[in-house]
């Protein structure tokens, strides 16, 4: 529950960062820092993500590693990039080229952190790797998370969470049911101690002892959803552990940077200030958190964009299965009408995907398949056979 990473089978990953799970809690990584997405191709339907080949475009739309590729992942800032062999059951690192440079011979895989190393399953065991593919620590957890900032990652043994350092020796030893790691910046981590979550610094120290039925970490303005008992409603606690919005939310959400963040009440989701005042009154059938200037929300079962006054920006109109951002270029993949395309900020259509059979920019024109990419499949199949 408190780990896994979203491998082969995530539905379409162009435009999305893949996901590391933490206690149930989504880290994100930097998205597409190379402007590389990768995309699989020629799949049987518009909804098999699993018999296609993955390859790679940039924001153009313009084909730039060929298909090649049973499953790709995001580039991360080192240029790497995990993926597997097609028709493999491995999982190495590719470089900006499409070339392995560490072999595919893990189990799992995640993208890189900041300081280097990169969280990977082998044999069913987690451990971390350099860039070269090298064990800095060995695999020896039965799950863990990506290191925060402050040189500190999940992992667990014997079914109890701790932390360890980026030697793989233990900061606080495992004694925890579940953990969501360290927000950043902020130096606390929610935990889960005999179903009750609480708070504790990069010791292992309690800041607020286990007492929530339900909580979720802190926002940068100091502030966490919570709920005392099953059945009550959320309010948000500051780090003392003390309700500064008083508990009337059926759900709530984590604060953005622009300081909203997403709230129901009375069936109805709308987004308040650290105050616990309403700016956006509750009026969507569906919310999403602010993604920097702009929310997603969904009105008469169609989702659309819209800015901090609550004025769409983008009119809903979209079916959007997946969960996903607009990434470091302003592009996120929607669906409209059956039909997959990306949009950037203003609502334009940027790339149509017609179907993962065909892939179209916005002037109808094919991208996929080409003469080239086409001839390089065919040679590596005929490479293959021989």
């Amino acid at each position: 529950m408190s780990f896994f990473l979203r491998l082969k089978f995530l539905p379409f990953l162009g435009f999305v960062a893949a996901l590391l799970i933490v206690g149930g809690h989504s880290a994100r990584a930097e998205t597409n820092p190379v402007g590389l997405f990768p995309i699989p191709f020629g799949a049987q339907n518009p909804y098999d993500f699993n018999s296609g080949t993955f390859g790679y475009i940039n924001g153009n739309g313009e084909l730039v590693i060929s298909p090649r590729f049973g499953w790709a992942g995001h580039f991360a800032g080192n240029g790497l990039a995990p993926a597997m062999e097609n028709d493999g059951d491995k999982f190495g690192y590719i470089d900006k080229r499409g070339e392995f440079v560490i072999p595919p011979r893990f189990d799992r895989t995640g993208g890189f952190a900041e300081n280097g190393l990169a969280l990977v399953a082998e044999k069913e065991k987690y451990g971390f790797i350099d860039k070269q593919g090298k064990f800095v620590i060995p695999p020896r957890f039965d799950r863990a998370g990506n290191f925060a900032n402050n040189g500190l990652a999940p992992v667990e043994e014997n079914g109890k969470w701790g932390y360890i350092d980026e030697r793989g020796k233990y900061v606080i030893p495992p004694r925890f049911d579940d953990t969501w790691g360290f927000a950043d910046g902020h130096g606390l981590a929610l935990v889960v101690r005999e179903g009750k979550y609480g708070y504790i610094d990069q010791q292992g120290k309690y800041v607020i002892p286990p007492s929530f039925s339900h909580a979720q970490r802190f926002a940068g303005n100091g502030l966490a959803p919570a709920k005392k008992n099953k059945n009550d409603k959320y309010g948000y606690i500051d780090k003392r552990g003390r309700f500064v919005i008083r508990p009337r939310f059926d759900r709530a959400g984590y604060f953005a940077e622009n300081g909203l963040a997403p709230v129901k009440k009375n069936g109805k989701y709308g987004f308040i200030d650290k105050r616990g005042r309403f700016v956006i009154s509750p009026r969507f059938d569906g919310i999403r958190g602010f993604d920097s200037d702009m929310a997603r929300v969904m009105k008469n079962g169609a989702w659309g964009y819209i800015d901090k006054r609550g004025k769409f920006i983008i009119p809903p109109r979209f079916e959007i299965p997946e969960d996903n951002d607009f990434d470091n270029n302003g592009l996120v993949l929607v669906r409209e009408d059956g039909v997959r395309k990306v949009i950037d900020r203003n609502g334009r259509t940027v790339i149509l995907e017609a179907s993962v059979m065909v892939l179209k920019n916005a002037r109808d024109e094919i991208l996929w398949p080409q003469k080239s990419a086409a001839r390089i499949c065919k040679e590596q199949a005929t490479e293959q056979k021989d």
